[in-house]
């Protein structure tokens, strides 16, 4: 009953937080969709942070240390590039943004090169990210919900939660599954009430709990196996099939599963791929001044830097120590919370877990359905302003329901592959709408069509390189030369951009004095 009442406490609060927010908003797109541009420092940096901290960071990340050892740790120097990024395409984004009255990422893109293509093109890559990554929060959710409520024994009135199944009369479900639709419901209904301040406003409290939950999360796994120095010295002694003691925390781990080649493009990848996705971006946008975003940048990379490296390095090294058979390695913190601590305290620190679940999810479902409402139906369903706001609003919260729903049929399905994979799938994907970014910003010679052509051929190679077998492809295996088949087709993405742009012509003069003058 006690993880029952916590996880409930905490689905209250995040519930009642939306709820205000809403009631403080307007029904206007400018509202909904970027608070008015008027979020604070504070707001900022922890909403930044809580959309970048997804399950992946409290789930996935643990469970790729604990299945390839150390050599994750230097994955992790992500995150303070992230936070440089923030303040080096934040700043120009928030002061474009504002001048222009932009919303969305296609709003900027197709602005500058005059297109319509480019701007279904990005608002396209959005659809393709967004859905996978709330997918990861939604199926984390469940993993939670079942992990701590594996013991529970609940008799109220039609209501029964016993040995992983809880029948509610007539209709019966699994513990994972009814985590999942929990979390997913709640997520969807205050995203669709509130929009941007919502999410904002529930990130600060859900920001708070994860930062928590993951650096106290580290202490106590320290704690258990005796220092530091105790943690490290039992990880040293972890051996694999095949693979002698001492792989576990040298690079590049058992199987050479970390080549420094896979460390370096992994690090671009998640950092350039996550600090363009559109949810990060009308993050920027939504920011009250450039000094809020300087503030961020700043909380930014000593957080979450502590939170990574002294938070999901002792949990996911330590776990393997004190776990080392665990059949799903995503659940390694779930496992230590559930064996070492009170279930209350257990509970509590589910509930930061679910809050990096939650936070992540509404930013990214809210981000796409400005996307569907902005960029396709405003420009082409009901072009020259004849849509009003309110409708807006309406399309937009239409479109969340849907995608919620969508997001979480997938997220039910059995065989959906490891929270890692999606996380990194979803990545390398948003990497490929950076380059979009170069035009408007910082190189005056980028064309309309170098753009287009760009990320046409980075999604190409993206997907023959992450599943060459697929293209009867053998040669090279997964990952050629060992590098991300994301920045594969980050590289070539640039190429065409370079080479095209060359040979085509740019915007006009006044288009480009107008994007990069100012800022």
């Amino acid at each position: 009953m006690t993880p029952l009442i916590v996880i409930l406490l905490y689905l209250g609060i995040t519930f009642s937080i939306g709820t205000y927010a809403w009631w403080r908003g307007r029904v206007t797109a400018d509202d909904y969709y970027i608070s008015a541009r008027s979020q604070g420092y504070l707001v900022t940096a922890l909403a930044i942070m809580a959309t970048f901290f997804s399950s992946f960071a409290m789930l996935g990340a643990p469970g790729m240390l604990y299945k390839g050892g150390i050599g994750f740790v230097f994955f992790m120097l992500n995150v303070p590039i992230c936070g440089a990024l923030i303040w080096i395409i934040g700043r120009p984004l928030w002061s474009l943004g504002k001048r222009h009255g932009y919303i969305t990422p296609s709003d900027l893109v197709a602005d500058y090169f005059s297109s319509d293509t480019l701007r279904v093109l990005v608002a396209l890559l959005g659809f393709i990210y967004i859905i996978p990554y709330a997918v990861i929060q939604f199926k984390g959710g469940g993993y939670l919900f079942e992990v701590i409520t594996r013991s529970s024994d609940v008799h109220l009135g039609f209501f029964t939660l016993v040995q992983g199944k809880i029948s509610l009369g007539p209709f019966n479900i699994s513990t994972h599954d009814f985590g999942a639709v929990l979390l997913a419901s709640i997520t969807m209904v205050y995203t669709i009430m509130g929009g941007m301040r919502a999410v904002c406003w529930t990130d600060v409290f859900q920001g708070g709990l994860l930062v928590i939950g993951m650096i106290v999360g580290g202490i106590i796994t320290i704690f258990i196996l005796g220092g530091v120095a105790g943690l490290f010295g039992q990880a040293a002694a972890v051996s694999t099939p095949g693979h002698p003691a001492g792989e576990f925390i040298t690079l590049p781990g058992p199987a050479g599963m970390f080549p420094v080649t896979m460390i370096f493009t992994f690090v671009l990848v998640a950092s350039f791929g996550t600090m363009a996705s559109p949810g990060q971006w009308m993050r920027y946008y939504s920011a009250k001044n450039p000094d809020a975003l300087r503030k961020s940048m700043i909380i930014f990379a000593v957080v979450l830097t502590a939170c990574y490296f002294f938070g999901t390095t002792f949990i996911g090294l330590g776990g393997r120590v004190l776990f080392p058979e665990l059949a799903q390695a995503d659940t390694v913190y779930l496992v230590i919370l559930e064996k070492y601590l009170p279930l209350v305290l257990a509970s509590f620190f589910v509930t930061t877990i679910m809050a990096a679940a939650m936070s992540t999810a509404n930013g990214n479902l809210h981000a796409l359905s400005a996307l569907i409402t902005n960029d396709i139906y405003r420009r082409f369903l009901r072009p020259g302003g004849k849509a009003g706001q309110r409708e807006l609003v309406w399309v937009g919260r239409t479109v969340i329901t849907a995608a919620s729903i969508v997001s979480l049929w997938i997220a039910l399905q059995p065989d959906i592959g490891m929270i890692f994979k999606l996380g990194m799938v979803s990545i390398a994907v948003s990497m490929q709408m950076f380059p979009s970014l170069i035009g408007p910003l910082f190189w005056k010679g980028a064309t309309r069509a170098g753009t287009v052509a760009g990320i046409i051929l980075g999604m190409a190679v993206l997907l023959v390189t992450f599943m060459p077998e697929k293209f009867g492809i053998t040669a090279f295996g997964i990952s050629p030369l060992g590098i991300h088949y994301g920045f594969w087709g980050f590289t070539f993405n640039l190429a065409a951009l370079y080479v095209v742009s060359r040979f085509t012509r740019p915007p006009s003069r006044e288009t480009v004095e107008r994007f990069h003058t100012g800022y």
